[in-house]
């Protein structure tokens, strides 16, 4: 499965009419995090695992730690940027999943369509970056 599945389900989810309206707007926003989320997480651990695997921590945690790393070790502070995002965008998918009495609705999910938006061109930004980054290695598992 493609990690970026989980933009087009939530578009379709986005779509449709539903009986529990709110527990669709939860699920869009969780699922739009993921897409951009599990596309991150493939591209360190196909070209950066042995910075990926430095840190401990949840999976969370490790991307952006790895992210961070990275930015201060090739001095490019966009790949500082994209974690950021990230990070930014992880809190509305803990507001989406955990926090049941903050009102969740369409303004929402539109929100969260735009970070999407904002984190996979700041991603493929990033990637580019590989071009000028010293010593870019595709590394095997």
């Amino acid at each position: 499965m493609d990690a970026k599945d989980f933009h087009g389900f939530a578009d379709e989810l986005s779509n449709s009419i539903m009986t529990y309206q709110e527990a669709n707007h939860r699920t869009i926003i969780s699922r739009l995090y993921y897409g951009a989320f599990l596309s991150v997480q493939k591209w360190l651990e196909t070209h950066y695992k042995q910075d990926y695997l430095i840190f401990k921590g949840s999976t969370h945690i490790r991307i952006t730690k790895c992210l961070s790393h990275l930015a201060e070790k090739y001095n490019q502070p966009q790949i500082e940027d994209l974690a950021e995002q990230l990070r930014n965008f992880k809190g509305d998918r803990v507001t989406a999943d955990y926090h049941l009495h903050i009102p969740v609705g369409d303004v929402n999910v539109q929100i969260a369509k735009q970070k999407r938006d904002e984190v996979m061109q700041a991603f493929y930004l990033v990637q580019l970056l590989r071009i000028t980054m010293p010593n870019p290695q595709v590394q095997t598992k």
